[in-house]
């Protein structure tokens, strides 16, 4: 099924997050670079402020061909890329650590958004949360 352009925007993103999350050893175990990566008590600075991160972090985002898909083609992506990872993610799923596909949905109107049972299965036997933010835009997306 596909979707009007406009019916909505989505990004869904690699996520992993834990109090003593290495991001070394996320990169190592997934044989995956990350987007973005930090430990706790890593500094940041943003011009003149700067933020102690509580807790350490790992991201990979979506190839750039997959920026316009639907959020169920993103979702099957991650599903696909994966796929042969079940035991690293659950290791790393084991150090009490959040690890998720990071859903982010932006919309100016109604949106019917469908996540195929098979794939919800997929993505459930990977051991990956879905956590999905919404954000109503007041323009056009």
């Amino acid at each position: 099924m596909k979707y009007p352009k406009s019916e909505y925007v989505s990004s869904v993103t690699l996520m992993f997050l834990g109090d003593d999350l290495i991001p070394t050893d996320v990169t190592n175990l997934l044989a995956l670079r990350p987007n973005q990566s930090w430990k706790r008590d890593d500094v940041k600075s943003f011009g003149s402020s700067s933020h102690k991160y509580k807790w350490g972090g790992w991201k990979k985002y979506l190839p750039k061909s997959l920026h316009e898909k639907t959020l169920d083609v993103q979702v099957a992506y991650w599903a696909r890329t994966l796929a042969s990872k079940k035991t690293p993610i659950r290791k790393i799923s084991k150090s009490s650590a959040l690890c998720a596909l990071d859903c982010f949905i932006t919309t100016s109107a109604t949106a019917s958004i469908i996540i195929p049972v098979e794939l919800q299965k997929s993505i459930a036997a990977l051991g990956l949360e879905l956590q999905v933010s919404f954000w109503a835009s007041t323009s056009d997306t």
